[in-house]
């Protein structure tokens, strides 16, 4: 027998449209299927048509909107399938035959989507490709929320995302119910897409969606930034990432100088690499001091041993034991201006903003990335100065970009990271405020890039080919000019440097 498919139409005073609606889903000719239509007390003609049906399941009555009215008819929805079809869109043929067979191995499944006038023109397709809840979560990138009408999914996976009070979307949101649920859903189950076309959807200036983006923006930053804090567990503002190997006074020097933040709800997470039982039990002293320059942050440090001896792996480590959204990597005898922690945070209220060059420390390689007008330029992160990893990052931005991806290979590391910062579609900030003082010797990475730089490139170059050419989003954010793209001859000679190495 074939699943039940229940599809939830809301409506208000679309008695234009809603009869095209339902008639598109009885052409399905899907035998086990329930439509259920939630609408608020239209004063029009919709209720007339409506009780000419004799399939549907509707009510007309008052309602807070139309979340409401959707979080209603997914309270009472009893297919093993569920979606939602709103009152001025409308299915092709074939549409619940082929979602049926396809849910059979894919939970969630979306399909294309023409977009149309009002008339129901074609303006134009959305193919609707996989992507990542990465993908998803960036909103300003073009097209990174998928089309609702085409999407369906499981009842099974509709109940394990419910909201804590019980419901499915929520009512506070006016516009963007659709992409705080693919938030909570794509984490778990991300959609396998269905190159066919699925429904059509109707934009034109009288409906919520038909004014532009502008009005959904403040939405769509709670969602994300909603979505940031489910993905991680978040103990304080912001992490600080400090590997070591020895507690040595230059360590003392730093968090003397992180003591003295005028802005303290920060921790900071000391990574021990060294390998050495001795080295952990005197990181751990540092946890209980009562008294001294450092006590008033003792119950801000935390203890995290990293398995390898390795630098790179510490770093890494750290980061995914930070118990915040926003991370900053030093190492002892460095120091942080008293207002350190307050601009960085500040930096990171652009939503877009995934990683921060500190001036001070890190000021040649701030220098080498900028244009006059203070904005990174793409092409000079390829020839840019290495001064160390002591950049401030979103965590979800490190998570999406892999990490530090390039073991010990700090000089390449940390060229990638910047690369690949700008594929992935996040912002690089150089113009902050935020001063990072101190001296690092980095005097072998820095001739290791001089001597490799044609080998580091091709292989930055080799990192974001391979990002286009295995993500199906990847190409659509490049087409809208949210990520690098290299003429044709450069890649190859990238790969010919590869070879040669």
């Amino acid at each position: 027998m074939l699943p039940k498919i229940s599809i939830i139409t809301p409506s208000f005073n679309q008695g234009e449209f809603i009869r095209d609606t339902i008639e598109s889903i009885l052409a399905q000719n899907y035998p086990n299927l329930e439509h259920i239509v939630v609408d608020g007390g239209s004063t029009d003609n919709t209720v007339e048509i409506l009780k000419s049906y004799n399939h549907l399941d509707w009510t007309s009555e008052p309602d807070n909107g139309q979340t409401d009215a959707l979080n209603r008819g997914l309270a009472k929805a009893t297919g093993d399938i569920v979606t939602w079809l709103n009152s001025d869109d409308w299915y092709p043929p074939n549409v619940l035959s082929r979602v049926a067979k396809e849910i059979e191995n894919s939970p969630v499944v979306m399909g294309a989507c023409a977009i149309t006038d009002k008339v129901g023109k074609v303006d134009y397709h959305v193919t609707n490709v996989e992507r990542t809840w990465f993908d998803l979560l960036k909103y300003w990138c073009s097209y990174s929320i998928p089309t609702q009408p085409s999407i369906f999914f499981s009842r099974k996976v509709l109940e394990s995302i419910k909201r804590l009070d019980g419901t499915y979307l929520d009512e506070e949101l006016y516009y963007c119910m659709d992409y705080d649920l693919w938030m909570r859903m794509w984490r778990q189950f991300p959609a396998k897409q269905i190159p066919e076309l699925f429904s059509y959807y109707r934009m034109y200036e009288d409906n919520k969606t038909g004014k532009g983006n502008d009005p959904l923006l403040p939405e769509m930053s709670r969602i994300f930034n909603r979505a940031c804090y489910a993905a991680y567990t978040v103990e304080r503002d912001c992490s600080f990432i400090l590997p070591l190997t020895k507690v040595t006074p230059d360590l003392e020097k730093t968090l003397t100088s992180l003591a003295q933040q005028k802005f303290a709800n920060f921790e900071v997470v000391l990574v021990d690499y060294s390998g050495e039982r001795s080295v952990g039990k005197e990181v751990r002293n540092l946890l209980g001091l009562k008294t001294g320059p450092i006590a008033p942050i003792a119950s801000r440090l935390r203890y995290v041993r990293c398995a390898e001896k390795s630098y790179a792996a510490a770093l890494n480590d750290g980061a995914r034991a930070a118990c915040s959204l926003y991370l900053t990597f030093i190492n002892s005898g460095l120091e942080c201006s008293p207002d350190f922690v307050e601009k960085m945070l500040a930096g990171f209220t652009n939503d877009r903003v995934g990683l921060i060059v500190p001036r001070g420390l890190m000021e040649q390689v701030r220098q080498s990335i900028i244009a006059p007008s203070g904005e990174v330029v793409a092409d000079k992160i390829f020839t840019a100065e290495y001064a160390g990893p002591f950049f401030s990052i979103r965590k979800v931005a490190l998570e999406d970009v892999g990490w530090f991806s390039h073991g010990e290979l700090m000089a390449l590391s940390c060229r990638a990271l910047l690369a690949n910062i700008i594929n992935k579609g996040w912002l690089i900030d150089a113009r902050t405020e935020l001063n990072l003082q101190g001296k690092v010797d980095v005097s072998t990475e820095r001739e290791y890039l001089k001597t490799k730089s044609d080998y580091i490139n091709a292989r930055v170059i080799a990192d974001c080919v391979i990002e286009l050419q295995q993500s199906p989003f990847a190409k659509i954010r490049q087409d809208h000019g949210y990520a690098l793209r290299f003429p044709e001859q450069l890649i190859q000679e990238a790969q010919q440097v590869i070879s040669k190495n």
